[in-house]
């Protein structure tokens, strides 16, 4: 299996490895396979008498959370529909993966319909299950933690007076995904006219009653609702009119997209609190429900989005006070900046989740760009190199059981546990330094700090906990580049690359007259990272930006491009004498 594949495969046995209730026989992370995962928490759902167990535990602790649960769901299904290349036949191993864990994640959902009916109001649907402040207070393993299994694990639900349109749009968008990838095997699967009736039932629910859910009150103080439901919606009117259901939930996608207000509309990625530029980038591939100029108006709002990530901010360097209000010298979390290495970071807690989902959607940005190959490469550029330093570029591979020198000590309850049952598992055990004895295989991690260091501690839950939705955006981003043929996602720094979208970028040259070869001269055919990080450092100091930086040539090498530094030499040589000028904005 191939590096990509590989990464591909692993994110789904993450998924698995954070199944709750019993577990299916193909579980990888299960006991009886090698693993160390069993039944938990069988008594979900039981304090409102209806079988809850199931779905996923959100991070490294053991709620679950419909929000941060649909969306990756949701998210995952989208990846399979819109690059099925990367997933190979349907009846091949990487495809049944999918299909496998899809399912299960549409079976919770469909258990936690807890009442289902045709008439808006009388839908009743499972918002959360489990107290955070109760569970994150102790450390124990999933199968015998009786102080958050028994005594206090509630059952919160989402209904006619406590609305909750934001997850409920999630599900929707959950089924009709699911639905859609088991359409790509077999169109008369059984399954799928269950999954639609859900889906119709709950989107009628949610747009009766459009309020958002929130935490009850005393539960620990995270809100996990979101700030406004008409995204959700949108991402669920979106799916329903990619599925056939008719021109009504079109029309809703075009009324919903419109209706979205400027804080969700101009944002700059996608995560279960704003879908926004997902439904866009989903949309863009539906020319059959859409009006060309419609078409036309969503590609022009995604570029502008993602361009925001193209700035040549470094992020210990704050350009004025309104990057570092604080007044720490480093830039404040929501302004984009890049690390000397050059990972491009919004924020500071879990900073390659929002990476990740950036590359992603820039990957699907760049399926339907093919009049403009200039923008094609300079989309699927961006995205390849943001994923090959989480990979190991950055000089270690912040997903778990990958690359060099991946995270030991993730903050993830179950994998710091010892597959002996018999041998306790407290926070004696949290405290422990040594590495979990489970490899949480491919679980991407929160990623570094701003200053490009890491803590491998499993103390350390703001940069080394893994999460539904951070592989979500993750798994869609990898999808994307093996489809795109941007498969070489190793650190061998000297070979050839396979990705010949990104050879070469005419619209992004480096500003002014600063060029990376100026500075290094021969050291530029030296063996790569160091190449590449004196390069970014050379051209910054000269008032560019090294994240532009397009391939330049010289004598006979050429300087290594910190977006596109595997370019072949043949190709270097190709580059002498463009001139350079602005990327277009």
């Amino acid at each position: 299996m191939a590096a990509s594949q590989e990464a591909l495969d692993g994110s789904y046995f993450f998924y698995e490895a954070q199944q709750a209730g019993p577990l299916p026989t193909w579980n990888r992370a299960a006991r009886w396979n090698g693993g160390w995962r069993d039944a938990s928490f069988l008594n979900d759902g039981s304090d409102i008498d209806r079988n809850l167990t199931g779905g996923w535990f959100d991070a490294g602790d053991h709620m679950k959370f419909q929000l941060p649960f649909g969306w990756s769901a949701s998210t995952l299904a989208w990846s399979v529909v819109e690059f099925p290349a990367a997933y190979g036949p349907p009846s091949g191993s990487l495809f049944q993966t999918a299909r496998r864990n899809l399912l299960f994640a549409a079976d919770y959902i469909v258990r936690s319909h807890v009442n289902a009916s045709d008439v808006p109001g009388e839908n009743v649907y499972a918002a959360q299950i489990g107290d955070t402040d109760t569970d994150h207070t102790g450390w124990c393993r999933p199968e015998q933690c009786p102080e958050i299994q028994g005594p206090y694990r509630p059952t919160w639900v989402a209904d006619r007076t406590r609305p909750g349109a934001d997850i409920v749009g999630e599900a929707v968008a959950s089924l009709v995904g699911v639905a859609s990838v088991l359409k790509m095997e077999n169109p008369a699967d059984p399954a799928i006219p269950l999954l639609m009736t859900h889906a119709r039932q709950l989107y009628a629910f949610a747009k009766a009653f459009p309020g958002t859910w929130d935490v009850p009150v005393g539960d620990y103080p995270y809100k996990w609702g979101s700030n406004q439901s008409v995204d959700d919606m949108l991402w669920a009117a979106a799916w329903m009119c990619r599925a056939g259901e008719g021109a009504s939930y079109c029309a809703d996608a075009l009324d919903l997209w419109y209706g979205a207000d400027d804080g969700i509309a101009w944002s700059t990625g996608m995560d279960y609190d704003n879908v926004f530029n997902q439904a866009t980038a989903m949309m863009l591939g539906m020319a059959d429900r859409f009006e060309p100029w419609f078409l036309d108006e969503l590609r022009a709002r995604l570029i502008h989005n993602l361009d925001r990530w193209h700035v040549s901010v470094n992020c210990l360097s704050p350009p004025d006070a309104t990057y570092d209000k604080d007044g720490d010298g480093v830039v404040d979390d929501y302004k984009i900046c890049y690390t000397s290495k050059g990972l491009a970071m919004e924020v500071s807690w879990g900073a390659l989740r929002v990476t990740a989902s950036a590359a992603a959607l820039k990957l699907v940005l760049s399926k339907h760009t093919a009049d403009d190959a200039s923008e094609t490469q300079r989309q699927r550029c961006w995205a390849r190199k943001q994923m090959r330093l989480m990979l190991g570029d950055w000089g270690r591979s912040f997903v778990v059981g990958f690359g060099h020198n991946p995270p030991a000590r993730p903050h993830h309850a179950s994998s710091t546990c010892d597959p002996d049952f018999n041998i306790p598992c407290d926070t004696a055990t949290y405290a422990d330094p040594r590495p979990n004895p489970s490899v949480l295989r491919g679980a991407l991690v929160g990623g570094p700090f701003k200053n490009d260091t890491f803590l491998d501690s499993r103390q350390n839950w703001e940069t080394n906990e893994p999460a539904l939705d951070y592989n979500a955006g993750y798994t869609v981003a990898l999808a994307g580049l093996i489809q795109s043929q941007c498969t070489d996602l190793t650190t061998d720094y000297t070979a050839l690359q396979s990705c010949s979208s990104c050879v070469i970028d005419p619209v992004m040259q480096a500003f002014g007259t600063w060029r990376c070869s100026v500075c290094l001269g021969s050291q530029v055919l030296a063996s790569g990272q160091q190449a590449v990080d004196a390069c970014m450092t050379c051209v910054r100091e000269g008032g560019a930006d090294p994240y532009m930086c397009a391939l330049q040539a010289s004598g006979g090498g050429g300087a290594g491009d910190p977006e596109c530094d595997w370019c072949p030499v043949n190709m270097r040589r190709a580059l002498r004498g463009i001139s350079s000028s602005r990327r277009r904005r």
